[in-house]
């Protein structure tokens, strides 16, 4: 469990395969490997480079792995990030919109 997974916090090689994940944090020790899927399928949605065609493959690979029932848990740890981010308004406008439109949809 890594706790704040998103494409900042991965290395890759030369053709684009995953090598590492770093930022290590209290997270990493404990909890729902859950949360890093939710991190990865929603922080996407801060940039615009990921497109829906990329979400579809991803909630494909997800649902494959863990199933269609594991979307109420990723669904509640997106509403997770969107409070544990939004103090960022000043450092980082993107995420703080990103966590404005998720708590605005509860």
């Amino acid at each position: 469990m890594h706790g704040d997974f998103f494409l900042g916090n991965v290395l890759c090689d030369g053709k684009g395969a995953l090598t590492a994940v770093v930022d290590f944090s209290p997270l990493t020790l404990i909890g729902d490997p859950l949360i890093d899927l939710a991190g990865a399928y929603y922080f996407c949605r801060i940039y615009d480079f990921v497109n829906a065609a990329d979400y579809r493959v991803l909630r494909r690979l997800i649902d494959q792995r863990y199933g269609e029932d594991c979307w109420q848990r990723i669904d509640l740890y997106y509403t997770f990030h969107s409070l544990r981010f939004n103090d960022c308004k000043l450092s980082d406008n993107h995420t703080y919109n990103w966590c404005l439109r998720r708590l605005r949809e509860l």
